[in-house]
């Protein structure tokens, strides 16, 4: 998946802040999203 680099930056700070690794973090937030529908 291609994302612009500011919003993969945007993520990689959130996953440092959360100390897990960003590409783990986009799975959960789109799991996460996909059972609020």
């Amino acid at each position: 998946m291609r994302l612009p680099q500011h919003l993969l930056d945007s993520i990689k700070v959130a996953a440092n802040a959360r100390d897990v690794p960003y590409q783990s973090l986009i799975k959960v937030w789109i799991q996460e999203k996909l059972r609020s529908h």
